[in-house]
């Protein structure tokens, strides 16, 4: 196939001059319009268009296209706006960027903006072109003569980037950014679709959490100013109330953290300080979700949002979501940081008419993967066995028979609690955790003070039921010490080069959690190609949503999503299923299982 590379200009923006909005970057937009197009391919062609409109015969040229793009997702949303999904389904469209990602992931270069500009200048130093480039991308001008330049350049330095960069991947890896690339097109679409927001809903949620915000404020006797400011609120809690504080931050003064007011008030008994955390809560809420839905109404002018979505863009490889354009203009909200139980938020997010949302979640996904990277058999023969993991930690904590937790989980209020630490012990224990650190876990998520001794025997008994996880761990460290890098399922990798703690803990972590980053993309990719009238709308964890005709049989893509073969895209043999639990409904908080 011959590779081509495409490039839009969306009009000039000069970071000297204050701007008023960022609708060049906004293709979802009225006022959104197209300045150039250049496409250039290793057979001849050069297209460029200096019309508004992208003209259809610059795709349909490409034969058998194979097109590089910088930020694909941006510049696949600028086609999709401008010559219509139908006419550009066809290309299999790759990114340059996150190829560089791909070669390049590591400890030492994990803060590396992956820019066209920062990667010309890394993998093309010597390119007969690249200070020319660099000069032009250092020195804007808004001049006609100057985008035209600009747009050539950016589009055949992109080709060259991309040539550079695919001789430089090692060949085990391509695969598993071929099949990254395959969520390219439905990402564009579900950004360009946006995410539709109920403002009744919103504006409920305000009048709910503002009363809320107020009535814990005055029944802890406190203004929201001293709240909202570690130093006032340390200076209240520990100077004027005189209560003792329970750890210090990294600077040495008094911690207000969350763990440690939750401490406090246990110790202390004061009342006030169980109704400061609920107004924190309250205000978090309120600042980052409802106040994001409506600064986005208001930039926006619509109802709709659009969090652009950065595909492997941490170095696990998990997908996230700006909620700022220019990281000034609110554009929506940070999508994957949505919380798990609030539903409120959750069920502002609704589906339009004439859709339904679906959702998956995979079911245990960590753990499975544990249990595929560790080859752990008590936890492979209880997956295969369709046992409840979490109770056979139980018994192995507490001594109680499995048979008597899974018979009593739900009404026996000794044994919930036992399977409570069962569970927080399964799931805050595979990467390694200390005794010390899951005091906390305890403490943060079930309000449970355990000592040191019961907090050591709960890791201990753990490692009693799956040996084969502690064996991972040292086998983890070992391969990346010997190798430089950890690395997934599909082989995406991260470069360690330096074992301290973190990089341990990273050459842990990573082939866990940069396989769910593989299994998200893979699911993206096939549903999209068998149900293209789907839509894409979020990843957020361990789960994925999409917008379904409201007329289509659920049923259809649950059996298609776990049926998905996933081993056609590993580079190791996989020993256990990964299936997804569905739902939909009519917003993301009222969801009915299927």
């Amino acid at each position: 196939m011959t590779k081509y590379a495409i490039d839009t200009e969306t009009g000039p923006f000069d970071p000297t001059v204050k701007q008023t909005n960022a609708w060049a970057l906004e293709p979802y937009r009225e006022e959104f319009y197209v300045k150039l197009v250049c496409a250039v391919g290793k057979d001849g062609t050069k297209v460029v268009s200096d019309s508004a409109e992208i003209t259809v015969e610059t795709i349909k040229n490409l034969k058998e296209p194979v097109v590089y793009c910088h930020n694909a997702i941006f510049d696949i949303s600028v086609l999709i706006r401008n010559v219509g999904y139908d006419t550009i389904k066809h290309i299999i469209f790759r990114d340059t960027g996150i190829l560089a990602k791909w070669l390049n992931n590591s400890q030492r270069d994990e803060h590396f903006q992956y820019s066209l500009r920062n990667c010309i200048e890394r993998w093309l130093p010597d390119h007969p072109e690249t200070a020319e480039f660099l000069g032009m991308k250092d020195n804007m001008e808004d001049s006609d003569e100057y985008w035209l330049t600009r747009v050539i350049a950016d589009t055949e330095l992109t080709l060259e980037l991309a040539c550079e960069l695919e001789k430089l991947l090692p060949r085990e890896q391509a695969k598993g950014f071929i099949t990254e690339c395959k969520a390219l097109l439905p990402l564009a679409v579900g950004y360009m679709q946006g995410i539709l927001v109920d403002h009744d809903v919103v504006d409920e949620m305000k009048v709910v959490y503002g009363a809320k915000i107020a009535r814990a404020l005055r029944e802890a006797d406190l203004s929201e100013s001293i709240v909202s400011s570690p130093s006032k609120l340390a200076y209240q809690l520990f100077t004027l109330w005189g209560l003792a504080p329970e750890g210090l931050t990294p600077k040495g003064k008094p911690s207000t953290s969350a763990s440690n007011l939750k401490l406090i008030a246990i110790k202390s008994g004061d009342p006030r300080l169980l109704k400061l955390m609920e107004a924190k809560k309250a205000i978090t809420v309120r600042n980052k979700y409802i106040q994001g839905f409506m600064k986005a109404k208001d930039y926006l002018g619509t109802n709709t949002m659009h969090s652009p979505p950065r595909l492997f863009n941490s170095y696990t490889g998990r997908m996230t979501y700006t909620s700022k354009m220019m990281k000034k203009y609110q554009v929506g909200i940070a999508l994957h940081q949505l919380p798990r139980k609030d539903k409120d938020v959750k069920r502002a997010m609704v589906a339009p008419p004439g859709y339904k949302f679906f959702y998956a979640d995979y079911s245990a996904q960590e753990m499975r993967l544990m249990a595929q990277a560790s080859e752990d058999r008590a936890m492979l023969d209880a997956f295969h066995n369709g046992m409840d993991l979490h109770s056979l930690t139980t018994e192995n904590i507490y001594g109680t028979p499995y048979d008597s937790i899974i018979e009593g989980k739900e009404t026996d209020e000794e044994i919930i609690d036992q399977r409570n630490c069962g569970k927080l012990t399964n799931l805050s224990s595979q990467y390694r955790i200390g005794a010390k650190s899951l005091q906390t876990k305890f403490f943060e998520q079930y309000d449970k003070i355990v000592n040191l001794r019961e907090s050591t025997h709960y890791l201990n008994s753990y490692k009693k039921t799956y040996p084969g996880i502690p064996r991972y761990w040292d086998k983890a460290i070992g391969m990346a010490r010997r190798n430089g890098f950890s690395h997934s399922l599909m082989d995406r990798r991260f470069y360690i080069h330096k074992l301290d703690w973190s990089g341990e803990s990273s050459s842990i972590n990573q082939p866990i959690q940069g396989s769910g980053a593989d299994l998200t993309v893979i699911a993206i990719g096939e549903v999209h190609e068998r149900f293209p009238s789907n839509i894409f709308q979020i990843t957020v964890h361990d789960s994925l949503c999409w917008l379904m005709p409201e007329d289509d049989d659920p049923l259809i893509m649950k059996e298609f999503l776990n049926s998905i073969d996933y081993s056609k895209y590993t580079r190791q043999k996989l020993l256990l299923a990964f299936p997804l639990d569905c739902a939909v409904g009519p917003n993301l908080a009222d969801l009915t299982p299927i």
